[in-house]
């Protein structure tokens, strides 16, 4: 069999086509918990007190950790369409910037995930004083 067309390349575009498509779902997953249960969009007002801000996350409390819990699970497909890019780079012959690639995604993943900490934290003592 020509190495070209063997199993393993088969395999490897089956898995970075799934990768690819990982984008959209890691967007669709991000809108959802981050739009529709945190309802964090739009973000609120910056004239607001500390008070206020308590309140809304005290009133808000189950919805905000349910949608921190799936951006947390939208992360791990950012990852893999990092994954994704980083190995169409490859195959194309940019391997020193699909490295560049990897580093930057997994960089990237951080923000999405830290903010989902912080609201999960701010969710569950909204009372305590910041």
């Amino acid at each position: 069999m020509n190495a070209t067309v063997g199993p393993s390349t088969v395999t490897e575009r089956r898995a970075a086509a799934a990768c690819a498509w990982s984008g959209a779902a890691f967007c669709v997953l991000f809108g959802i918990g981050f739009v529709l249960f945190a309802h964090f969009l739009p973000p609120p007002s910056p004239n607001m007190s500390a008070d206020e801000v308590a309140r809304m996350y005290a009133q808000g409390r189950n919805m905000i950790r349910t949608g921190a819990v799936i951006v947390f699970f939208a992360n791990g497909f950012f990852l893999t369409w990092t994954a994704a890019i980083a190995y169409l780079m490859w195959i194309t012959g940019h391997r020193v910037w699909s490295f560049v690639q990897l580093l930057g995604g997994g960089t990237g993943s951080m923000g999405p995930f830290v903010a989902a900490m912080l609201w999960m934290a701010a969710a569950f003592r909204p009372d305590q004083d910041p």
